[in-house]
């Protein structure tokens, strides 16, 4: 997960620096701030838009998986598909952080009901040690509901 954060990063950080490199580009061609920033705006608002189809494409890529794709998919990937699956189902989604969540991968909400999702996409079958880590989580997640339900 930390990779897939240092990818977005350096693309973000690319798409600023094209558009600094645009805005003062043209600002020395014309000598003007106002059409530099015309530019600059178009160039942002055309990104922003290209990355949204991007990212909707992948969301209906992942949607339109078979079991076949899903026997590709790296661990992130299948969590993915599983966020999109459940928010389909209806469920309101929370992925949990890669370390120190006691093995819940993702909580799901639903009319006043909580679960404990651990994804495991395995050829094998699934041994104790993740049992009893969905168990750690499911304790671990009850607390943290209860704690933010007194915290309201």
């Amino acid at each position: 997960m930390a990779k897939r954060k240092k990818k977005n990063e350096s693309i973000e950080e690319i798409f600023g620096i094209v558009l600094v490199i645009l805005i003062l580009g043209i600002y020395y061609l014309t000598k003007s701030w106002t059409i530099a920033g015309v530019f600059g705006g178009i160039y942002f608002v055309s990104v922003l838009i290209i990355l949204a189809i991007v990212a909707n494409k992948r969301k209906e890529r992942l949607r339109a998986s078979g079991i076949t794709e899903i026997d590709k998919m790296s661990g992130l990937q299948f969590e993915k598909f599983l966020v999109l699956l459940f928010q389909d189902l209806g469920y309101s989604v929370k992925t949990t952080p890669t370390t120190g969540d006691f093995g819940a991968d993702l909580v799901l909400n639903k009319v006043n009901r909580t679960i404990v999702v651990q994804a495991k996409r395995y050829s094998k079958s699934v041994g104790i040690k993740a049992i009893q880590e969905v168990l750690s989580a499911v304790v671990y997640c009850k607390i943290e509901v209860q704690t933010s339900a007194k915290n309201l």
